[in-house]
């Protein structure tokens, strides 16, 4: 069941597509399907129960991660830390969001829309339908091949030290780039507009200087980012760099 009819059978082949909206539409068939049925019926299951049960001791399984002391240190406890050290809201997308979420495909004006009016937008690695898309506020492209960093240990050049995302909270040293696995970073900007101002140079040995990991513009009230490094990996690994920079770019909100 998709709500875009161009999705359907785009990745797998479908006996019985179905179009509309996947909650109103699974209500439709427990109606249509089961005497008696719909939701009302299947939250008197006993296998809504059984769900409600597990739902219940994932949380309590939470809430006593969120504070444990392990290292590297838990998810539960860094998306603690995070809501606590950022006051305001900001819209994080993931890593090729761009190519999975057709609903961030066909709102991202109103995406673009909250940053105008005060929001934080912070745009991890995307692929090249994100600049055919022209989703980002200002242009900026993606080089065939794309630009990266394999060498996780390379050197990493601050561009502008005075910048808040290497101050504030956390003050960003050398220190925080040790430990990041795999890679520094990859699907870097390859060129962009003037409103962004790239922060970080970085490249692997004999190779030119790439400075397009990390870009920060002003869009409107607001902040737009686009980054490159390789969080999708730092963050899961509990580099302790990883969180305090990731903190420091949310912490832009409340510039």
């Amino acid at each position: 069941m998709e709500i875009d009819p161009r999705e359907i059978g785009k990745n797998y082949p479908v006996t019985v597509p179905l179009l509309g909206d996947a909650r109103a539409g699974l209500e439709d068939l427990l109606t249509a399907l089961a005497p008696g049925g719909g939701s009302s019926a299947y939250r008197e299951s006993a296998y809504f129960a059984e769900i409600q049960e597990l739902k219940a001791a994932w949380f309590r399984q939470v809430e006593v991660k969120s504070g444990a002391t392990d290292v590297p240190m838990t998810m539960a406890r860094a998306v603690r830390e995070i809501q606590a050290a950022t006051r305001d809201d900001a819209i994080v997308v993931g890593s090729r969001a761009y190519q999975t979420d057709t609903a961030l495909v066909h709102h991202n004006a109103r995406l673009l829309r909250y940053a105008d009016r005060g929001g934080l937008v912070l745009v991890q690695y995307q692929q090249y339908p994100f600049i055919q898309g022209q989703f980002a506020p200002y242009p900026l492209t993606i080089a065939r091949p794309h630009d990266r960093v394999t060498d996780e240990t390379a050197a990493v050049n601050v561009l502008v030290p005075d910048s808040p995302v290497f101050t504030t909270p956390n003050k960003i040293t050398g220190a925080d780039w040790d430990g990041w696995p795999q890679e520094r970073g990859l699907y870097f900007a390859h060129t962009w507009a003037k409103p962004y101002t790239p922060l970080l140079e970085m490249h692997d040995p004999g190779d030119p200087p790439l400075e397009g990991g990390l870009l920060v513009a002003r869009l409107g009230a607001g902040t737009y980012v686009y980054t490159g490094l390789a969080f999708f990996r730092a963050l899961p690994a509990g580099v302790p760099g990883a969180y305090r920079l990731f903190l420091n770019l949310l912490a832009l909100k409340a510039r």
